[in-house]
């Protein structure tokens, strides 16, 4: 349904809904009981659509895109309510909904603003949090507790919210750009992707990085995510792979290979670059590289 690169998947958390957002400047909002595109927007965005989320209460997507605007859209009327067009002065990488729903979280150039959604309007702008580098990442923990920041500048920065301060900064745990971070359900760790090929998992509690996971991919980590019992972490990768490992034992207990199967040329269009689980865990869904959406049944892998 994408005519160029898939940069974003998210389900609604009552398994409704998938969207995906695309490099062909398009969303997509999709039943995913029926596989059907529901609504395709075309053309609320003018650059590529980087991110897409749902807000806790699923009656609200959002979108973050390079053309600098972040836009709100209601999932039941299927209609744009709200465009964010004057807050951004660069692309927005990434955008996130805290857990109540009263704010969204987006990362762009040397900073992250937290929007109030009721009062339409920048509430904090953590500016300089990434100084002259990219914002590429921005997640909020399950309580709401912190919001992780990951940038092309190697760091990962944890914000306390209730203070709005940085209480920890990442700055030797990635040797290259960090694409993506996530928090596990469960509130307990961290996971983070890089483009050193690389993926890092860090105790939230005691803000330590446990793991460094270094052979799984032989490519750019482009994404993150945790299954919904915070039993697996799953990453994907530029290598055309998805890994998914046991949190308890930090051991692989699943490689799939050549994710991107429909490749229309070996070489850019390989890669997958998000993955997201649905709301029963039984399904992974996976933006690629190859312009498709892979849909995979994680019941027959675990």
């Amino acid at each position: 349904q994408h005519y160029n690169t898939v940069w974003s998947v998210a389900f609604s958390s009552d398994g409704r809904y998938l969207a995906t957002g695309s490099r062909d400047r398009t969303v997509n909002l999709i039943d995913f009981e029926s596989k059907k595109v529901l609504k395709c927007f075309r053309k609320i965005h003018s650059g590529y659509v980087s991110s897409v989320a749902f807000s806790p209460d699923n009656k609200t997507l959002a979108t973050g895109s390079d053309d600098k605007k972040v836009n709100l859209i209601d999932v039941e009327k299927q209609t744009v309510i709200k465009c964010f067009d004057n807050i951004h002065s660069d692309s927005v990488e990434s955008v996130a909904f805290s857990p109540d729903g009263k704010y969204i979280a987006t990362g762009t150039r040397e900073k992250v603003n937290l929007i109030d959604i009721q009062k339409q309007s920048v509430t904090k702008c953590f500016d300089n949090i990434h100084p002259y580098d990219w914002v590429y990442s921005v997640a909020f923990s399950p309580d709401g507790k912190y919001l992780a920041t990951g940038s092309n500048d190697k760091t990962v920065k944890l914000i306390d919210m209730k203070t709005q301060q940085v209480v920890k900064h990442f700055n030797d745990i990635h040797s290259d750009y960090v694409l993506s971070v996530a928090f596990s359900l469960n509130g307990k760790y961290l996971a983070t992707a890089s483009r050193d090929n690389t993926c890092s998992l860090i105790d939230v509690e005691k803000q330590t990085r446990i793991e460094c996971f270094n052979s799984l991919h032989t490519d750019y980590v482009r994404t993150v995510c945790f299954s919904r019992n915070s039993r697996y972490l799953v990453t994907g990768s530029w290598d055309s792979s998805i890994c998914i490992v046991d949190i308890e034992s930090r051991k692989l207990i699943k490689r799939l290979e050549n994710v991107n199967t429909e490749a229309p040329r070996k070489g850019y269009w390989e890669g997958v670059n998000s993955v997201a689980f649905s709301a029963d865990g039984k399904h992974l869904a996976v933006g690629c590289k190859d312009k498709t959406v892979k849909i995979i049944n994680t019941e027959e892998l675990l």
